[in-house]
């Protein structure tokens, strides 16, 4: 066994931005219109960083990539068999079932932070695609937009007690390895290699210029008052 690298950068910097951007908009949801900017700004991150995350499952580092850690039902059952027996083999990247739960929960952000794209108060906010729908479709998206993020809201627990679930029954410290990136209970050919740095770069720009654009196309009758 060695200490080797098993999470990019990429990796752990959109995990971490995405869990900043999950709490900061809980707390100016619940500040309600006086705090609706910062609600908008941790939305669009939140976006960015979740589409910018499932590209990176493509092009990424190996630890990075779907076909890493998206299993059939099988394997997701013969990991959840020897958990229980406490005989787990640790792995490099997401576990089988972990891999489907985090996949989950980047799809309940992205649905959450498109919904919110549409969404309104009925008072003096809305998203900024808000008069590219009918008022009926937009009251019914904001509506999701309440429904998912109390969905998104018992994924995030879940995700916090497996990780606690881990380290106390199966004696894997995945919170340190998500700062880290690195772990000292694998052998060194698991390590993930070079971290593609300028790919990361790149994809990052596009994703972001991409939404960016979107909004400042967005149409001018949407300037709300805050």
């Amino acid at each position: 066994m060695a200490e080797v690298k098993v999470w990019d950068w990429p990796v752990r910097g959109s995990h971490w931005v995405l869990a900043v951007c999950v709490a900061g908009s809980w707390w100016s949801g619940e500040q309600g219109a006086t705090a609706f900017v910062w609600h908008q700004v941790c939305g669009y991150t939140a976006l960015v960083t979740v589409v910018f995350r499932l590209g990176w499952g493509v092009f990424g580092t190996r630890t990075a990539r779907f076909s890493d850690f998206l299993v059939g039902p099988r394997a997701v059952a013969e990991h959840l068999r020897a958990l229980w027996r406490r005989e787990l083999p640790p792995h490099a990247g997401h576990a089988p079932s972990g891999g489907w739960a985090a996949l989950a929960l980047w799809l309940a952000v992205l649905a959450q932070a498109g919904t919110g794209l549409f969404a309104n108060d009925d008072i003096f906010n809305a998203g900024p695609f808000y008069g590219w729908v009918e008022d009926g479709l937009s009251d019914s998206l904001t509506t999701w937009h309440h429904f998912i993020f109390d969905g998104l809201l018992v994924l995030v627990g879940l995700h916090v007690v497996a990780i606690v679930f881990y380290r106390l029954w199966g004696g894997q410290h995945l919170l340190q390895a998500m700062f880290t990136g690195r772990r000292n209970d694998l052998p060194a050919a698991a390590a993930i290699g070079p971290e593609r740095l300028g790919w990361a770069v790149a994809w990052w720009l596009v994703v972001a210029g991409t939404l960016a654009l979107a909004v400042w196309l967005a149409p001018p009758a949407v300037v709300l008052s805050f």
